[in-house]
């Protein structure tokens, strides 16, 4: 029978992976090898490969394998798998595995012309930061190849960045408090590339900025680097942490589900990464810890990408709690004496409210005017902690924020 080849660009937003951790050297292939065998129960502990079974989980461990290996074939003769069962579980494999960025983000099959709804070898691709490996022919031979030894330099940078991390991250605090740094140190690393996003979404090219290798070691990345690299880094402090596939802002877009005491909550550190804060010197966090609810105003979950994921129902361990006066249904969700110290503890001048839900800028002033200034208890409170609201300020119609300038009373 003839062999005949078909190629699959997998969606831009599914890049990066790996099932290992990056090697602290450059091993030898044999090293790369075994590293991946002992990597089983590891595997197990994956979101995405703990929803397949049978001859698809199977499926998922060869390919686990190869791509540690760096091996482009991967043999399914002996499977009886269909085009749908290859894209979905190579989904999912790359949705688990945010390290491995030097597999691309298309592949190859071949299937013979008698059963074309049958793949009997997959094709996969590995990209340097410069060339991808690009298949011809028939047999198992490339036209192009990705140079393996700049791949293994790649995967110490990598695995430096991540070390350089999460020893900013005292191992002590709690899962929370570790995920709402661990989001802070990564934003203020990373800066959008614009240019990326223009250029090749969308398209079949792979570049690092698609990557956590692109986020972490180059400091630019698109939203799917910045979600793999919270996802690498949540990983390496042993706190849970899911891709998510969908659309905000009319574009594909990538953010991630964080588990912290077995609930879920969504982090979306791109938009996180905004200038009209960090242009006044405010981290923010407007978008860490949210549930479905919060999350969904301005973002849609992808039913037909990605992988089936938990729901996201509580808002209790939004980040701002702490650190903002947050308004729900017409009440201050935290004691603002707690919020006003941690107003002060973050040393930026600045105090934010938000009133959940709102969109218009009127609702926002009027909360403002009433409870900043005067005997209201916020006021009080921030009188108590030596800091003054100033006059002026700005509102974020579509957050239901306010931004107030503070200054520091006189001792």
């Amino acid at each position: 029978m003839k062999q005949v080849w078909a190629m699959l660009a997998a969606v831009a937003l599914l890049m990066g992976c790996t099932g290992c951790q990056p090697p602290r050297s450059i091993p030898l292939p044999d090293e790369l090898a075994a590293a991946a065998l002992a990597d089983v129960d590891a595997a197990a502990a994956r979101y995405g490969r703990s929803l397949l079974e049978g001859e698809s989980l199977e499926f998922y461990d060869r390919l686990d394998r190869a791509v540690v290996r760096m091996d482009n074939f991967v043999s399914l003769e002996d499977l009886s798998l269909n085009k749908e069962t290859l894209s979905q579980v190579f989904q999912y494999y790359a949705l688990d595995n945010p390290g491995c960025f030097w597999l691309g983000k298309g592949y190859q099959y071949r299937y013979y012309d008698s059963q074309p709804e049958r793949p009997v070898t997959m094709i996969l691709s590995f990209f340097d930061g410069q060339v991808s490996d690009k298949a011809a022919g028939q047999k198992n031979r490339l036209e192009t190849k990705a140079n393996r030894e700049q791949i293994r330099r790649q995967q110490v940078q990598l695995e430096e960045a991540l070390e350089e991390i999460v020893a900013q991250i005292p191992a002590l605090l709690p899962d929370r408090e570790r995920a709402i740094l661990a989001h802070d140190l990564l934003v203020k690393r990373i800066s959008y590339d614009g240019e990326a996003a223009r250029t090749i979404w969308g398209t079949n090219v792979d570049s690092h900025a698609f990557s956590a290798y692109g986020a972490l070691v180059e400091g630019e990345a698109v939203c799917e680097g910045y979600a793999e690299a919270y996802q690498l880094v949540l990983e390496r402090l042993g706190i849970p942490c899911l891709a998510v596939l969908g659309d905000s802002r009319g574009q594909a877009h990538q953010w991630n589900l964080v588990e912290l005491d077995g609930r879920f909550y969504h982090a979306d550190l791109t938009w996180d990464d905004t200038d009209v804060l960090t242009q006044k010197g405010i981290l923010c966090q407007y978008y860490l810890l949210m549930d479905d609810e919060q999350i969904l105003r301005d973002h849609s979950i992808s039913r037909e990408r990605g992988y089936p994921l938990p729901s996201c129902d509580d808002n209790s361990q939004y980040a701002y709690l702490d650190t903002a006066f947050v308004v729900r249904e017409g009440l201050l969700a935290v004691d603002p004496r707690a919020v006003s110290q941690g107003i002060r503890d973050r040393q930026e001048g600045w105090a934010v409210v938000i009133l959940d839900g709102a969109t218009d800028s009127g609702r926002v002033q009027r909360w403002v005017n009433t409870n900043l200034w005067g005997n209201a208890l916020p006021a009080q409170a921030l009188e108590q902690e030596g800091l003054a609201p100033s006059t002026s300020y700005y509102t974020i119609s579509t957050w239901g924020m306010a931004l107030v300038p503070l200054e520091s009373l006189p001792t």
